[in-house]
């Protein structure tokens, strides 16, 4: 029987974050005036419910013609249904992740830890690497012990900041999280760049006055972002730990992420920003992930093949044998209900499989669970659409068991004399009692 795995889903809480900068990250809405800025932070902070305000409407028209109808959609949804998770306790939104996904339809789920602090505005009440007033233990903390108490079905990627790391010591930080490796059960490193850094030569390619004050004033400089990435580049090619980077024009971003809008390499997540990077560590393992997000399969004809066609790219890197170990995941991004727009989803996703020989032994699933509330209700309308997935992929048996969960185990080294699962068996022999999880005879 196959494995499956989850290879990208979060467990995210709202005291983990600097609640108005990540609205305004999460949204791209940085820059816009002011009074639309704070009328769509009270309407999501506050539950929202009814329609939003007819002026807010108008003035979101202004700003954005014809998207205003489903950037408007999305502000609703953040509200009414992603929010009130994002608030629940983090004990809570553990748990029902592992009952949304029950041991029976998912083997392994691995959550990816996000480092926001240094970008945004101000610090959120729970930090990842330090205690608190409200929360004495730091987040990382809780997480190591969301990984013992699952037993085996969650295991975390650990995240990393190279801002942080050029401020507080490149080589501790670094340490930090491959610590986190080999030591409590994490199998991997999270990257970030829309928070406003590019995978390789920020020193060239950014402007002094784009990094933070609080860290420009203290004397960081880009190029010792950039020192502080080729140290984690070089620890994890060396170690055979696996990267997950966001790589979609969507997403969270810092005040100076590129714009959803900005397909090309001014994107800082733009995967041919990582090619310097995989000429400097060929051996990386290196997780594209959402694999150009909606872009996927909303670009227009004229776009594809271009550097603007986030997947084509993306493939291309997979194709190479100068890259082994170059993968994407699919999540947050399933087929719609509508027939014809379902068929068109199919053909796309099945002519990015076609593009070489090694996409269809490199592409991934994840359910960005809980972060996909913010598009639809989870139970209802996502569970349907993830049926959809797996309906599709049915129609190519071979692809969909390597997509479900094969990939994810070649990429995590999961596989018999992977580092990670040399890791792990110390890991359960020493901190679980030797309890292995039932995933671990499937690979």
């Amino acid at each position: 029987m196959s494995v499956t795995i989850d290879v990208h889903c979060h467990l995210l809480q709202a005291d983990a974050v600097e609640r108005e900068s990540f609205i305004k990250a999460w949204l791209g809405i940085n820059g816009w005036p002011d009074k639309v800025v704070g009328a769509i932070l009270d309407f999501v902070t506050t539950g929202g419910g009814g329609d939003l305000p007819a002026w807010l409407l108008k003035a979101i028209k202004t700003l954005l013609g014809s998207d205003a109808y489903a950037f408007a959609c999305q502000i609703k949804m953040t509200s009414t249904q992603f929010w009130p998770l994002f608030n629940s306790p983090a004990t809570d939104i553990a748990d029902r992740l592992l009952a949304t996904y029950p041991a029976s339809q998912v083997d392994l789920l691995v959550p990816l830890m996000t480092d926001y602090e240094e970008w945004l505005e101000g610090d959120p009440k729970w930090l990842a690497w330090r205690p608190t007033d409200d929360h004495p233990d730091p987040r990382v903390e809780w997480k190591k012990q969301v990984i013992l108490d699952a037993e085996g079905r969650v295991h975390l990627f650990a995240p990393f900041c190279p801002l942080r790391a050029a401020g507080d010591g490149i080589e501790a930080e670094v340490a930090k999280v491959v610590g986190l490796v080999e030591n409590d059960g994490f199998i991997g490193v999270k990257l970030y760049p829309l928070m406003g850094y590019y995978p390789w030569g920020n020193a060239r390619k950014c402007k002094t006055k784009w990094l933070p004050e609080k860290r420009r004033e203290a004397g960081v400089r880009w190029s010792h972002v950039d020192e502080a990435l080729k140290a984690l580049y070089a620890k994890c090619a060396a170690r055979q730990i696996p990267i997950t980077a966001h790589c979609s024009p969507q997403g969270s971003r810092g005040p100076h992420g590129a714009s959803s809008s900005e397909k090309g390499q001014a994107n800082q997540s733009h995967p041919r920003n990582w090619i310097p990077v995989l000429d400097h560590f060929p051996n990386l393992r290196l997780n594209l992930a959402h694999m150009g997000g909606d872009h996927f399969q909303t670009l227009k004809p004229e776009e594809k093949g271009t550097v603007t066609d986030w997947a084509f790219q993306i493939a291309k890197l997979m194709g190479s044998t100068d890259y082994p170990h170059v993968y994407a995941d699919r999540s947050c991004q399933l087929p719609p209900s509508d027939t014809q727009e379902k068929a068109l989803y199919a053909a796309r996703l099945f002519e990015v499989v076609a593009l070489n020989g090694q996409v269809p032994q490199r592409m991934m699933n994840g359910s960005d669970w809980h972060l996909a509330l913010m598009y639809g209700e989870y139970e209802g309308e996502w569970r349907e659409a993830d049926a959809r997935l797996w309906s599709i992929c049915a129609l190519h048996p071979d692809f969909s068991d390597r997509f479900f969960g094969e990939n994810a185990a070649d990429f995590l080294g999961l596989r018999a004399g992977g580092e990670n699962r040399k890791r792990l068996k110390t890991f359960y022999t020493d901190k679980l009692s030797g309890r292995f999880p039932a995933w671990w005879s499937k690979v």
